[in-house]
């Protein structure tokens, strides 16, 4: 019979262990949640690289390549990379719409043909109010432009309500991991204890625009998309060789600091932009 591996046993362990806390030692099941708290910290940071996970944890690479399939892809748990926009010079809008009653049936086509040819970024609809929260990243000259093109599409008729915001930069705030139980996937929070709290934005100068090609972008849509992709099938995509793809990567996109840093998508549900559909874990 095969060994039960360490993760293994950790996941059939109780939560509450009331014997390891007189003790004064700490379980294997809430070691492993705790390590794994970390690795969610360190991918924030760097992303899916397996060797500095490990190096900044202290763990063999083979186990923290394990934990990552086990405890984050295989609970549906996506990494993507967060573009620097200010190093790209870019503009970020935020539209909140609502479409025409008429055009809600095909309201996918049209966020999918505007993600072509306007810039539109991602979009949320708004449950309550029907409203969609609609996210653009375009180059900061052709602002105005993207931004008049929005408002002839309400005044078609397409939207029948439109608010344009404008951004230098936006922050995504990361989700507090200390929070999941990564062996059950599920989430602990005391609501009683929620109290508005001010948030800290940086200070700082806008951070010069950096020089970056064709083939650059495409490497950020990638990543932007799921940043645990292998350079192989970046090269597949993007249609260029494997040597070009990493020269680019290494000497453009990572060198000149195009990735501000990586988020972690924690819902059960997301759309998929290659199936074009909503997929659920």
């Amino acid at each position: 019979m095969r060994a039960e591996s360490p993760e293994e046993a950790a996941i059939r362990t109780p939560l509450a262990e009331t014997m390891d806390d007189v003790k004064g030692s700490e379980s294997p099941r809430r070691r492993l949640n705790r390590e794994l708290v970390q690795m969610a910290h360190c991918l924030a940071e760097v992303g899916p690289n397996v060797n500095e996970i490990a190096r900044r944890t202290d763990q063999y690479k083979e186990t923290v390549r394990y934990r990552y399939h086990r405890f984050f892809l295989d609970k549906g748990i996506a990494i993507q990379a967060v573009p620097s926009y200010a190093k790209l010079g870019f503009k970020r809008l935020i539209i909140i719409a609502k479409l025409a009653r008429s055009s809600e049936a095909n309201a996918e086509s049209i966020f999918m043909e505007l993600c072509e040819y306007c810039y539109l970024h991602s979009f949320t609809r708004v449950l309550l109010t029907g409203q969609y929260v609609i996210h653009v990243a375009v180059p900061s000259e052709l602002a105005g432009r993207c931004s008049t093109v929005y408002q002839s599409l309400h005044q078609s008729g397409l939207f029948t309500e439109m608010e344009i915001l404008e951004f230098d930069e936006m922050r995504n705030p990361p989700m507090k991991p200390e929070l999941f139980d990564f062996v059950r996937g599920t989430w602990s929070f005391d609501w009683d204890s929620v109290r508005a709290t001010d948030i800290e934005l940086p200070v700082g100068a806008r951070p010069r625009v950096e020089r970056y090609d064709r083939v650059d972008l495409l490497i950020l849509k990638e990543l932007d998309i799921d940043a645990s992709r292998t350079l192989v099938k970046m090269a597949e995509n993007v249609k260029v060789s494997l040597n070009a793809l990493e020269f680019h990567y290494r000497d453009h996109v990572k060198a000149r600091g195009l990735i501000k840093g990586y988020r972690l998508v924690w819902q059960g549900t997301k759309y998929d932009r290659e199936q074009r559909k909503i997929v659920s874990r």
